[in-house]
């Protein structure tokens, strides 16, 4: 319907049209006076109100002329400042007593009249006396804004939209008058437009509204009293009017940060400075008439009080500003002007060009904007917030700063009451306003102090932090002339890339001419530190548009350059494809950095390059193509549709590198990938070829589900996409993509982590390993740690230590049956022209870290190692100068993150904010080698050591005015010191390692740690360097809550008096407060659980002063042994004792001098009796009581460390100390190896492990004070028939404070016996299966009746476990695989395990009744109920007990699948009982305990997916390789290899052949042959009769009992060498026992049986098992030594099924079984392969298609996405 026009709309639209005319408020020839006041206060309102500020009133006079113009002059202009308590909105109260005496040439230059033109009240420009700088410009402009209100696009709305009939939106008020013909009075009226003010042109939304009747009566009462304004008979409204400081067309704000990601700038977070702007105007007449009555303003900068994370607290910054009509009159006396002015077309803030300039910065226009000059290379960059003081004198106290700070950092106290952190980031301000004239004398200078070394290096890192232009072009000199250099100078490069400031295109031209040059190439740390902070820095300043407007200065000088800058398309780009081309001629490292910087750059130019890379024109590297794939990331953020089929195009080639397709498979989320994408990638798990990929894509998509970092979008879709995975189990060995996201509430952070490793066919060990952690706020981000470790080769290493192992332990001569042996292995491999699978020797491993913006790359190259090789040789060479001593002194000056800003106030004075996070570290170290030490075996070296670190968190802001040159502004200081002098000495010495610390000379306070946080204000003088903190003015901020102190003296006990003082305001302090939250992941919440949480005050200092210790002593001692047999003694490998090497090594500790160690050993061997070289020997003199070899080697050793002792006090009478402590030294290594000796003698036979600690605190006397000492020895047995595992272990206490010495002694034992059958589960479950612990403790004082803890459990198998080992699902269908011949099924052996599975423990706990009682227990107790309380019921029962004794009895159960428990507990007079406790996943197949495999193998096979070892089956014509190929396959009498090690060194091979009802096994390890020759069981052998052979010869069976019957008939009453009775046994009579564990070739290999007819071979050395009876064979082995290049009947090993068995040519053939045909030795005598086979095999392998990889052809994938984006997008 149409709305007529009607007369009244016509008539309201003649009123606003001809108010069009009108002046805008200000009526021509009229004054108007104001009062008008302005102050700005900065504090943290939510701990006090105590802020810091300055307040400026004046009266107003303006007079309005009839020319458009405004003649303004500030009169009786006053001035106050404050730093104390105060109300924020108490005005009246404002400093008071503080007022200020303005400086009479700034008084006169603020009440100098100015003039302002406007338009119907629209600004257009202003004219000031030329003389005054711009900072007093910038006051009056602030004046200017408050006055300025743009209500004539009101007017103008209106009509529009009464003429053109239809709502408007924005405009309520015209919308109103448009439909209903009717103007209401009352009707709010809301518009936006740009309006410029002193914070820039900026959207600005005005609300206008009429006032109540009743706040009208209010207001005219009120101006009747205080002023003439003459509104009579007006009505008043009020116009709010607020801007929106994010949408502005200029806004002259400076920031720049590093180390973090700014993501959005203006409002938005607490984190981050968050600007608003509101003025409150009240007006009377009309809208189109107008007289300003008052006007309210109040510009709010706030920021949180802890830096870069959300807080509570605020760091509040508030302009206040109130402009209110005092009266209005006639024009009586007009406002003289000045003749000489300056005219301003802006009402935006300007900056000066100096300190009480006159001309702003601003100089270059860019279309409506002006910016200013760009700074150069040489001439220092203009400080926004200028200082008095000139560069002269700052660059001398720039230079006595660096002095002050090199001397006190070397200082505990200096260092802490300087605060040397923060004055670090004071010097490099002002550094700031230097040129490079001046540095260069600052350098010059330094150089000729006392400390130039120190200090030059400093001066060096303050460069590098500054980050002005100047500043870089000094570091490229130092660089070129090779001053800055290896690696502390890559460090400098780096951070100064990351600091700088304004990227001009003059200094680029600089940094790439630097590039080129060779200083930088031919250094391997300059050159990646260059290139990749160089192509960061670029990507960040010129090719990203978020990161270059919001992380660097751009409002102030404009952009510095972009993506289409010459010296980037025309100098940089070409210089790293030339590089990158040109490296792969050199070596990877160079490739790898140059491949980085492309991705860092992220243009067109760099995608491309990168594409040929990934496409393998510069070679076939994995890591530099995979490598191209991840640089790609930055390209397809910016251009998704671009580069999502490219990766697509990677992931989907099955013939590409594993490496590339994982990396796209990364890459690809940040494409853009649509729902259909994600599924697309997910259906691939279902026919993906290779294991690693199909992993990777599962985890990843995994990852996406969970991750927090990104938008829902890409959880959601990978949610819909991962139910679309195949299900299938991967083991960790498979490459997986890991994240973890966690939302910090308190920090409103969101912290991610990212962990990927990439695995590969050629190494068990991941080939690439990437790591990820980033915090990302609602409005910055920082990435704290990214790194990327990447390994080739390893499994050339791992070969190189086995031979390195080999050389050490196994030193036997080869025999000739041994070398026959390889003959035959080698002769039959040449036979079946097996081509070896070489392992890749070319080791290297390559290391790229991130952090904070610092970028680096390691390589562990040829290079490096020769570079590593020549410095050990120089060092070897010139050893004898270590003599005496080598003194390394380190500084380092660095500011790790941070950020600063600097904007305009509606007052008109420049505010800033700034965070900073500086550290200073010193260390000094003196090492001082003892001459007598022998390099490397034995060192001993004293040391002094002194390290100071200082940290701080910054968080300040405030204003800077020259008014008072000092900055009014409020804070947060946080810091964290700590300091470790030491001095001692150290000692290696063939097993036990010793550290002695000694007590310093250092007279200062023995302060540890300190950390403290403190809010302040300050009016502190902006002209000094020194930190606000530190100010006289400064003033600490005290909270609402209050302070609380505490101080606790810990280890006084041992003597070293260390005591904590807490002085906080904070709550919940105390030792748990920072500790991670249950619901956190703990390496999240451990990393970030910062101290720093709140800006209340806190302090906690740790000081030491162990006044009583002298010395403190820590040793370590490492020993390990063996026993063959029960019948033979303990031998301990390491260390080994001899006797004429421990007098050596006693006399070596005890000696001072080298002529005196002859001495010694004359004293030890004359008091034992002579020159004794041989122990039977020494056993004649030293007389009968010694009863065997074992305790003489224990009475000697004694004899050894109390005899070295007394010739050490007679010649060392002045150092007896010194003495005492090496007799405890030996001592320890002697009860070492009787621990480890006690062990085995327990145990009988096996293997045992001890490690011996000490500590002890001596004072001057050589006194103990306090000494603690343990030994743990673990030993387990080797046996076939229980497993048996025993950890002995001693603990003694000594101390000045206890009357004996304290000990606690423990045994525990675990013994599981295992079955006797290995394959039949029927037999197994007969068996009567059992397993026990026990634990005995006592502990006490020596000397006095112990204590006693005992525990004695019993491990059964109940009758509902035995019934569902007979009736579950894996057995029903495991009794179909036993139809077929097969019993070795993955289904079959799950079967198994649950009939040799353990699932009942029963036993006592028994107590002592005064241990209950203690307030540990209690309060144990109570936690386990707290943490159980769901499962936990109680009742109270009789139970008799002793009195000093509390028994417990035991009952527990687990289910059959291993996710719940059970237990039961019956003691104390209650029954306590916990059912169904949730186990979980984590232990499904790992419980009930499983007899026949430990623990720790049941463990890694469920980490690894039955992977380790990996399972080989060949039964009932299949074969299941290692890597679970399945394939039909009938062994014949033909020998087939099953299993061998096709590297050139052979070590390990198995194969088999069966005639009728028997099988032949031969095994070679290390030229040992086996045989193993099985025959069908019948009534006569129901485990069949087997034959066992060892180099050809035949073992002799024997019972166990017979052996036992042999041994001690042949050795009764006789004294002789055990070890020489097994030799000689071993060599006449090669003997088998039933049974047993029967080791042979120095224990390195066994043979053992079980009664269902399995017979056991296993190589402990290669972790190779070979199991078999009469029709099947069983390999296992782990993938470690053998990935790759396994080869035979069981594939190779390497974890993947495609391309799994290839023949001894290394062909892929059509069917597994062809290939396995080449494995087959025809003899002439053996059937050979089937007749309907041979030819096609013959053809297959005569033609010997290879498995090769075919990198994708991606380039023209690309040019085809740019055209096809060039027609959409032209």
């Amino acid at each position: 319907m149409r709305i007529l026009v009607s007369p009244a709309i016509l008539a309201l639209l003649g009123v606003v049209a001809a108010s069009s005319i009108q002046t805008g408020g200000w009526k021509p020839e009229q004054e108007f006076i104001f009062k008008y006041t302005t102050q700005v206060l900065t504090g943290i309102p939510e701990l006090n109100d105590q802020f810091s500020g300055i307040r400026l009133s004046s009266d107003v006079r303006v007079q309005s002329l009839s020319d458009s113009s405004l003649r303004i002059r500030l009169e009786n202009t006053k001035f106050n400042l404050h730093n104390d308590q105060l109300q924020q909105d108490n005005l009246q109260d404002f400093g008071k007593h503080l007022e200020q005496n303005l400086p009479s040439e700034m008084k006169k230059w603020l009440e100098t009249s100015f003039t302002v033109y406007h338009k119907r009240g629209h600004f257009e420009k202003m004219e000031i006396q030329d003389s005054e700088p711009e900072f007093i410009v910038n006051l009056k402009k602030g004046l200017m804004s408050h006055l300025h209100f743009e209500l004539r696009d009101s007017s103008f709305s209106r009509a529009q939209a009464v003429a053109q009939n239809h709502v408007q939106s924005n405009y309520s008020r015209a919308q109103a008058v448009a439909q209903n013909h009717v103007q209401s009075k009352d009707q709010a009226l809301t518009f936006m437009v740009m309006e410029e003010s002193i914070l820039g042109n900026c959207e600005t939304s005005y609300s206008i509204n009429p006032l109540p009747l009743d706040l009208q009566n209010i207001i005219k009462q009120e101006e009747q009293h205080g002023s003439d304004v003459s509104c009579q008979d007006l009505e008043y409204f009020e116009v709010i009017k607020s801007r929106n400081l994010d949408n502005c067309l200029k806004q002259p704000v400076y920031h720049k940060t590093f180390g973090t990601w700014s993501r959005s700038e203006g409002a938005g977070s607490s984190s981050q400075s968050s600007h608003s702007s509101v003025s409150r105007a009240i007006m009377c007449g009309t809208i189109d008439n107008y007289r300003m009555v008052k006007v309210t303003s109040q510009n709010k900068i706030i920021s949180s009080a802890l830096g870069d994370k959300a807080s509570s607290e605020i760091l509040e910054l508030t302009s206040t500003s109130i402009l209110h009509l005092q009266s209005v009159k006639d024009i009586s006396d007009k406002i003289e002007t000045s003749s000489s002015i300056k005219t301003y077309t802006t009402l935006s803030y300007e900056y000066g060009k100096g300190y009480l300039s006159g001309e702003p910065l601003s100089g270059v226009r860019n279309g409506s904007i002006i910016f200013a000059d760009q700074p150069d290379m040489t001439t220092a960059p203009q400080h926004l917030l200028p200082r008095s003081i000139p560069a002269v004198e700052v660059k001398e106290k720039v230079i006595q700063s660096i002095l002050d700070l090199v001397r006190d950092g070397k200082k505990i106290n200096q260092n802490l009451e300087k605060d040397i952190a923060g004055v670090s980031t004071v010097i490099s301000r002002s550094i700031h306003i230097l040129g490079y004239a001046e540095l260069r004398d600052v350098e010059s200078t330094l150089r000729r102090e006392h400390d130039s070394k120190l200090s030059i290096e400093i001066f060096y890192d303050l460069l590098a932090i500054t980050g002005t232009n100047p500043c870089i072009k000094l570091i490229k000199e130092r660089v070129l002339d090779g001053e800055i250099s290896g690696e502390t100078g890559s460090w400098i490069i780096s951070n100064a890339l990351r600091s700088i400031k304004y990227p001009t295109e003059e200094l680029l031209q600089e940094l790439v001419e630097l590039l080129m040059t060779r200083q930088v190439q031919d250094s391997r740390p300059s050159q990646s530190s260059l290139v990749l902070g160089l192509t960061e820095m670029v990507y960040k300043a010129c090719i990203n548009p978020v990161s270059s407007r919001n992380e660097f200065p751009t409002k102030i000088y404009g952009q510095f350059c972009n993506k289409d800058s010459k010296i980037i398309k025309d100098q940089l780009e070409p210089l790293l494809v030339n590089k990158m081309r040109d490296s792969r001629n050199r070596n990877k490292h160079s490739a790898l950095v140059y491949v980085n910087a492309l991705g860092n750059l992220g243009t067109e130019t760099a995608g491309q390059e990168l594409v040929n890379v990934v496409e393998g024109r510069f070679g076939p590297s994995p890591l530099i193509r995979s490598l191209a794939v991840y640089r790609l990331i930055r390209n397809a953020k910016g251009n998704p549709a671009l580069y999502k089929t490219i990766f697509q195009a990677l992931i989907e080639n099955p013939s590409e590198n594993t490496e590339v397709r994982i990396a796209a498979i990364t890459a690809f989320p940040y494409s853009q990938p649509s729902t259909s994408d994600y599924q697309r990638l997910a259906i691939r798990t279902w026919f993906e070829p290779t294991n690693q990929v199909s992993s990777y894509i599962y985890s990843a998509l995994k990852a996406l589900k969970n991750n927090l970092r990104g938008p829902n979008e890409f959880s959601r879709k990978a949610t819909i996409a991962l139910t679309l995975c195949k299900p299938s189990a991967y083991g960790i060995q498979t490459s997986r993509n890991v994240q973890v996201s966690q939302f910090l509430e308190s920090f409103k952070h969101i912290i991610h982590q990212n962990i990927q490793w990439v695995s590969s066919e050629e190494s068990f060990i991941p080939k690439s390993i990437y790591s990820r952690m980033e915090m990302r706020g609602i409005d910055n981000s920082a990435v704290p740690l990214e790194a990327h470790l990447y390994i080739h080769g390893a499994q050339y290493v791992i070969d190189q230590l086995y031979e390195m192992y080999s050389g050490r332990f196994d030193r036997q001569d080869t025999t000739q049956e041994q070398n026959n042996n390889f003959r035959e292995l080698r002769e039959r491999s040449s036979r079946l022209q097996i081509e070896p699978r070489y392992v890749d020797n070319n080791a290297e491993a390559h290391f790229t870290l991130k952090t904070l913006g610092l970028q680096k790359i390691y390589s562990l190259d040829a290079e490096f190692i020769r570079t590593i090789k020549e410095d050990l040789e120089s060092l070897l060479r010139n050893r004898h100068d270590l003599t005496n001593g080598i003194s390394k002194e380190y500084f380092k000056v660095h500011d790790w993150s941070g950020s600063d800003t600097v904007f305009p106030t509606e007052s008109g004075f420049p505010a800033y904010i700034t965070r900073r996070n500086p550290s200073v570290l010193y260390t000094r170290i003196n090492v001082v080698p003892k001459a007598t030490s022998s390099f490397p075996s034995n060192m001993e070296f004293n040391f002094e050591l002194k390290t100071i670190l200082n940290y701080k968190q910054e968080v300040q802001g405030g204003i800077i005015t020259p008014i008072t040159d000092q900055a009014h502004a409020a804070g947060a200081d946080y810091s964290v010191f700590a300091s470790l002098p030491l001095k001692g000495k150290v000692s290696l010495q063939e097993g036990q390692a010793s550290l002695t610390v000694l007590k310093t000379n250092d007279t200062e306070d023995k302060l540890i740690l300190q950390s403290s946080v403190t809010p302040f204000t300050t009016s502190c003088t902006i002209n000094k360097i020194r930190p606000a903190i530190k100010s006289s003015s400064s003033k600490f901020v005290k909270s609402r809550t209050p302070e609380k102190q505490e101080s606790y003296n810990l280890l006084r006990s041992l003597g070293l008096n260390l005591k904590v003082q807490v002085q906080t305001e904070q709550e919940n302090v105390g030792p748990l407060a920072f500790a991670p939250k249950k619901s956190s992941p703990f390496l999240i919440s451990s990393l970030f659980s910062s101290p720093f949480k709140s800006a209340k005050r806190h302090m906690i200092r740790l000081e030491g002063n162990p006044s009583e210790v002298e010395a403190a002593t820590f040793n370590v001692n490492i020993g390990f042994g063996t026993k063959e047999s029960k019948h033979e003694k303990s031998h301990m490998s390491y260390p080994i004792f001899e006797f004429a090497s421990e007098v050596e090594r006693v006399c070596k500790k005890n000696a001072q001098e080298e002529n005196e160690i002859s001495s010694c050993k004359e004293f030890i061997l004359h008091k034992l009796g002579g020159e004794i070289i041989d122990l039977n020997i020494l056993r004649s003199n030293m007389g009968e009581k010694l009863i065997n070899q074992q305790s003489q080697e224990v009475a000697v050793e004694k004899q050894i460390c109390r005899e070295g002792k007394h010739w050490c006090d007679e010649n060392r009478q002045s150092e007896m100390n010194i003495c005492f402590e090496n007799l405890m030294l030996c001592n320890q290594r002697r009860e070492n190896r009787d621990t480890t000796r006690e062990t085995l003698k327990h145990l009988k036979k096996g293997n045992a492990v001890t490690v011996s600690l000490s500590a002890t605190l001596r004072e001057s006397q050589g006194r103990n004070l306090r000494r603690f000492t343990t030994h743990i020895s673990l030993g387990q047995k080797r046996s076939n028939k229980t497993e048996e595992i025993q950890v002995r272990g001693e603990l003694i206490q000594e101390s000045p404070s206890l009357r004996q010495p304290f000990e606690v002694k423990y045994l525990y034992s675990s013994i599981i016996q295992k079955p006797k059958h290995y394959w039949n589960s029927n037999e197994v479950l007969n068996e009567d299966l059992t397993g026990k612990i026990v634990l005995n403790s006592h502990y006490g004082f020596q000397g006095e009746e112990k204590d006693i803890i005992n525990v004695d459990f019993d491990l059964g198998r109940s009758e509902s476990l035995k019934h569902f080992a007979q009736n579950s699902e894996e057995v029903k269908q495991c009794e179909k695989d036993l139809g077929e011949g097969r019993t070795l099924t993955t289904v079959c052996k799950q079967a198994k395990r649950q009939a040799d599975s353990l699932d009942i423990i029963s036993g006592t706990l028994s107590i002592p009744r005064k241990l209950s009682q203690t307030q540990m227990y209690i309060s144990l107790g109570k936690g386990i109920k707290g943490f159980l309380f769901p499962f936990i019921s109680e009742k109270q029962i009789d139970h008799v007990e002793s009195n000093d004794r509390i028994d417990f009895k035991v009952e527990g159960s687990i289910s059959n699948s291993g996710e719940e428990a059970t237990l039961q507990l019956k003691g104390n007079n209650v029954e306590t009982e916990l059912k169904g406790i949730h186990l979980g996943s984590l232990t499904k197949g790992l419980y009930p305990l499983s007899t026949k495999h430990s623990f720790l193998n049941e463990f890694l096979q469920k980490m690894t997916n039955h992977a380790s070892p990996s399972s080989c089956r060949i039964e009932g014509g299949k074969v299941t390789s290692f890597d679970q190929l399945e394939y039909e396959y009938e062994l014949n009498d033909c020998e087939h290899i099953v299993f061998q090690d096709c590297s050139e060194d052979q070590r390990v091979s198995v194969s088999t052949k069966r005639r009728l009802s028997k099988q032949h096994v031969t095994i070679f390890v290390d030229g040992n042959k086996y045989e193993v020759e099985t025959d069908k069981p019948d009534r006569y052998l129901p485990s069949g009769k087997t034959i066992l052979r060892v180099n050809g010869e035949e073992m002799v069976w024997r019972r166990q009992d017979e052996a036992d019957g042999q041994f001690l008939s042949e050795n009764k009453n006789r004294q002789v060498n055990t070890n020489e009775i097994s030799r000689s046994q071993q060599k006449n009579d090669l003997q088998y026992i039933d049974g047993e564990e029967n080791y042979l070739n120095n224990g390195q290999n066994y043979i053992t049986n079980f009664k269902d007819g399995v017979v056991k071979v296993t190589s402990l050395k290669y972790g190779v098992t070979v199991l078999v009876d009469h029709e099947r064979i069983e390999i296992l082995s782990y993938q470690h030594l053998f990935r790759n290049t396994a080869c035979g009947l069981c594939g190779d090993l390497n974890g993947e099924k495609s391309a799994d068995m290839k023949s001894s040519k290394m062909c892929l053939m059509s069917k597994p079984k062809l290939a396995g045909f080449s494995y087959m030795i025809e003899d002439g005598n053996c059937q050979g392969i089937p007749t309907e086979h041979r030819t096609r095999f013959n053809k297959e392998q005569s033609k010997c298609e290879k498995k090769s990889e075919i990198p994708t052809k991606i380039s023209q994938l690309l040019k085809y996405n740019q055209m096809q984006n060039k027609k959409t997008n032209p």
